[in-house]
């Protein structure tokens, strides 16, 4: 297949471009150029910003399987970007987020066509949730529109080390570890359910040019669940520590870190202070042979291996003086 990935050195689309180049699938990115370095050898790279009104321009005569867009997170952008962009593709692929879900039952498994997608408390959700619904709108007034909408849940790699709170360094989380530091949780007590990007590339490349995904939604998770601190015990195991947890309040600690970090109240109840448990039925449907790689102990293993390699050791003061602070009151 042909393959387009708008924004592509994201930990998702990383993963992605590098499974289907070992698959020997044709895969351009595009985007801006700022993190080539994350780009696999041998993915095709078309330089500039989705948002950019000329950018179609760049892509005249070119013509491909599927493009998928990765950073449509407003109506407008979304609309946009189909505007440029799917004249240059038989499928298009929004990826939206699984924080569209309705929390309001957290026992449920969570499926695509029983549980609402109305999560609101966010905005975030609130973009995701019209891009969405500019979709249905859009294949209403042309059955021909063919899309497909791809929701992940939380999903890490080789830069990304999952968890509730996550500064911008993310080795901070193991300096607090290595150090003896409680890490913050959410006393909300949940599960979540954490998917290692590589098996989310499988699934992903299983609904390219796949009819059974033509105008529909799927989530793509692992299906196996866990308490976040299982992510920070893991991680004391790595650095031969014992992992030490603090639980509060998310208003306590929302009142810490915003404004300095945004409206993370509503990020926590909306997302990482609630459960998240998927039934996988409906990828499984359509991406009958999608399995996961990747436990949880040996994907985070990995993850913190990758960090070493690249000697990713910065630490971010600031999130770790506003994580003392909480503890302290």
């Amino acid at each position: 297949m042909k393959i387009l990935l708008i924004g592509g050195s994201g930990i998702i689309s990383t993963c992605i471009t590098e499974l289907a180049i070992k698959r020997g699938e044709d895969i351009t990115v595009l985007n801006r150029g700022r993190h080539a370095a994350f780009l696999p050898e041998g993915a095709k790279v078309i330089t500039g910003d989705a948002n950019d009104p000329e950018i179609g321009e760049k892509l005249a005569g070119l013509h491909f399987d599927v493009i998928a867009d990765f950073v449509a997170f407003s109506t407008g952008q979304l609309a946009a970007h189909i505007k440029a962009f799917y004249p240059h593709c038989d499928q298009f692929i929004f990826i939206s987020s699984a924080t569209v879900y309705s929390r309001a039952d957290q026992t449920t498994p969570i499926r695509e066509d029983v549980t609402p997608a109305n999560n609101v408390d966010w905005d975030y959700c609130r973009g995701k949730i019209g891009c969405e619904k500019y979709l249905e709108m859009r294949k209403a007034l042309d059955p021909s529109f063919c899309y497909t909408i791809v929701r992940p849940y939380v999903t890490y790699g080789g830069t990304r080390i999952p968890f509730p709170l996550v500064p911008s360094k993310h080795w901070t989380l193991v300096d607090r570890v290595k150090n003896g530091k409680p890490l913050l949780l959410p006393d909300t007590h949940n599960i979540c359910t954490l998917t290692h990007s590589a098996d989310f590339a499988k699934a992903f490349l299983g609904l390219c040019g796949n009819k059974k995904a033509y105008g529909e939604a799927f989530h793509i998770t692992s299906g196996k669940t866990y308490p976040w601190a299982r992510v920070g015990e893991i991680i004391g195991d790595y650095v031969g520590k014992k992992a030490e947890f603090a639980y509060c309040p998310i208003v306590d600690i929302a009142r810490e870190m915003y404004p300095t970090y945004g409206d993370v109240y509503s990020m926590l109840k909306a997302d990482k202070a609630t459960s998240w448990v998927f039934d996988n039925s409906k990828l499984l449907c359509a991406v009958p042979d999608f399995t996961c790689d990747y436990s949880l102990e040996d994907g985070v293993r990995s993850t913190l291996e990758a960090f070493e390699k690249r000697g990713a050791y910065d630490i971010d003061t600031e999130w770790s003086a506003a994580c003392d602070r909480i503890l302290a009151k």
